[in-house]
């Protein structure tokens, strides 16, 4: 098959990371991948692993440049992330007479059910139990029954962290208004358990308008410490190995994935707070990403310290690490990129026969 993926950008994100990883797996398995959005950090990653990349203006502008990539590529399926890209691979698709499908990564916004894309794809996947009846609340708009849940696809690579006396925390989210704040809670719980654990250490992955204000209050602690014990490091396009040597992340959606399938202990905390994960509350967590589309945990100073406490007691007495950090044997099998590469390919293949029997459009 010749697929184009539609998105926003190729910038840091869960869309990003889907699109980059559900390309490694297809083109295991024979497919040619092209993307069309606007270019971003992450974009030399899609071109090392072979993927084709058609430059667009901000979406929903870039219906003519995808209409064009579809007929010089012989694209013969779109799979459009979200509904603003939608709009714009909708567009191309009404025009080329491609069959387009449809991912949305999170929650639907306010007035997204009322896109008409979502009327047009012939399949709409999403990645949770909740978003998915978040989707079926709209029935009234679009044929709830073209919606699939689908894993998201990860590399495994399983380890303990190492052994060493440290504790490594790792967080990643975006620091916007809203959710920087909670990093700051996080910093705040991290020089409160630092008194107990000298030797633990923090790392910030995000960017966001509290950026600032987050490296402004760990420079003024690292000095405070005579040494540097937490760092902010921004955006990074390629946060795995930086996660993979942690301890603990604190996060959700794909870097609580990508954590658990290295090995690392989690706590959950997105728009809203899952808290901690273990053997006993995963697939619970996974059905609200994790905190990212919804939680009971409020992210406050005082529930970020009483988490890390508990992990680094779990840890240091060593009774049953698999209970918090061996949670990948318990998903493995869903989220390998071929097993997630195989159920989607099935997906493309029920679709271009469909619109085959019905002649295009």
């Amino acid at each position: 098959m010749k697929i184009l993926y539609v998105g926003r950008n190729a910038r840091i994100g869960g869309g990003t990371t889907f699109r980059l990883n559900i390309s490694r797996g297809l083109r295991k398995r024979g497919h040619e991948i092209w993307l069309a959005s606007q270019p971003g950090e992450v974009l030399p990653r899609y071109r090392e692993i072979g993927v084709g990349y058609v430059w667009t203006p901000p979406p929903p502008w870039g219906g003519w440049w995808i209409a064009n990539a579809i007929r010089k590529h012989g694209i013969e399926l779109v799979h459009a992330s979200n509904t603003t890209p939608g709009t714009a691979a909708e567009w191309a698709c009404d025009r080329t007479g491609v069959p387009m499908v449809m991912s949305i990564h999170g929650i639907l916004g306010k007035n997204d059910h009322l896109a008409t894309c979502l009327q047009k794809a012939r399949r709409i996947m999403t990645f949770e139990e909740e978003a998915v009846r978040n989707l079926e609340a709209h029935a009234d708009r679009f044929d709830i029954s073209k919606i699939r849940l689908l894993r998201r696809p990860i590399e495994h690579k399983p380890q303990f962290p190492r052994d060493d006396g440290g504790f490594r925390i790792v967080a990643v989210g975006r620091l916007s208004r809203r959710k920087g704040q909670n990093a700051l809670n996080l910093l705040a719980a991290f020089q409160e358990f630092r008194k107990e654990v000298p030797a633990a250490t923090m790392q910030f992955l995000g960017d966001g308008t509290l950026l600032g204000e987050l490296r402004k209050r760990c420079d003024a602690y690292n000095r405070e410490a005579g040494r540097k014990v937490v760092e902010v490091l921004g955006s990074v396009p390629e946060p795995v190995p930086i996660v993979g040597n942690a301890h603990v992340l604190v996060g959700a959606s794909y870097c609580a994935l990508e954590a658990i399938m290295q090995g690392v202990a989690v706590v959950g905390a997105g728009f809203w707070g899952y808290g901690i994960i273990d053997d006993t509350n995963l697939r619970d967590a996974m059905a609200y990403n994790f905190g990212d589309v919804g939680g009971p945990w409020e992210m406050t100073t005082e529930n970020f310290l009483r988490a890390l406490r508990t992990l680094y007691a779990e840890w240091t007495e060593n009774t049953r690490r698999e209970k918090h950090w061996r949670l990948d044997r318990l998903i493995e099998e869903d989220h390998s990129l071929d097993r997630v590469a195989q159920r989607l390919e099935s997906i493309y293949e029920e679709v271009l026969t469909e619109a085959g029997a019905r002649g295009g459009k």
